[in-house]
């Protein structure tokens, strides 16, 4: 992937948290060569001994966050150098207060912000304006195209370029977006397939 996009395309790995410390460390060793922006997640972050261990032994970035709730865990990742990247997510954490304590954390440590947002688009507007407000803030997870008629029911306050840059950040009062609340009513809730899975001895794993 490095040789067919070239040293001027950033590119992030993420391990979704399921390799154990030292896999995670393995699998980070192999891609440190290739200049990697971050690697996310290379183990679960309960792991916090083995998520320092692995960011001591890269120069690739750790980036986690995502699954952490409250602030005294971030600040047990913080104190332990755990990542050098938080990923933050303002609908798991307690949304803006709460992320306010932890990007302040965060900075008091030297730790940049990447906000993990999969979400729609209240949460992304959330994320943006959050992200932009901090010091730390690096980049923001977004998605934009997660259904066609995504346009048809929020106007958004920022613009963005084809290639998914934030060319002009929000300027209207608020969060910045209007939802056209008859077209969401064209697209009524339908519970999507549940993401999990079962092994052999009936345990559910994280898929």
């Amino acid at each position: 992937m490095r040789e067919a996009v070239g040293d001027n395309i950033d590119i992030m790995v993420d391990c979704h948290a399921r390799p154990s410390p030292a896999m995670g460390l393995k699998f980070g060793k192999a891609l440190d060569p290739y200049g990697l922006y971050f690697f996310e997640e290379p183990c679960w972050p309960e792991c916090v001994e083995g998520l320092a261990k692995i960011n001591a032994a890269l120069t690739t970035p750790v980036a986690t966050g995502e699954r952490v709730t409250n602030l005294e865990a971030f600040r047990e990742l913080f104190d332990a150098r755990a990542c050098e990247i938080c990923q933050l997510d303002l609908t798991h954490c307690g949304g803006f207060t709460a992320a306010r304590r932890i990007a302040a954390l965060a900075d008091a440590h030297r730790i940049a912000l990447a906000p993990h947002n999969p979400q729609g688009p209240v949460s992304t507007a959330a994320s943006l304006e959050f992200g932009f407000s901090q010091p730390g803030y690096i980049i923001c997870e977004t998605v934009h195209n997660d259904v066609p008629w995504r346009r048809d029911v929020v106007e958004e306050g920022f613009t963005i370029e084809p290639k998914g840059r934030i060319v002009r950040p929000n300027t209207r009062p608020g969060l910045g977006i209007t939802i056209n609340e008859k077209a969401v009513k064209k697209h009524p809730f339908q519970q999507e397939t549940v993401q999990r899975v079962f092994y052999k001895d009936g345990s559910v794993g994280d898929w």
